[in-house]
């Protein structure tokens, strides 16, 4: 949910269509709890991609300085 948040510049519009989208495609969709396993794999498939796809922006470290 924080990479299409991020990549919006934080547009909070984006996060609560999305997640509204994911609700209504599984209620559109009547899914059947074994088919959850088929969409989770697609889902992995597509964090995997994303991952893979955008790497410095999950694996780039930021320091912050202590305040002290």
């Amino acid at each position: 949910m924080n990479w299409p948040y991020y990549k919006a510049r934080r547009s909070i519009l984006v996060a609560v269509v999305f997640h509204i989208t994911a609700g209504c495609f599984n209620e559109l969709f009547e899914t059947h709890p074994d088919s959850k396993v088929i969409q989770t794999g697609l889902l992995l498939l597509l964090a995997i991609g994303i991952v893979v796809t955008d790497r410095d922006f999950f694996l780039r470290r930021e320091y912050r300085k202590d305040a002290s």
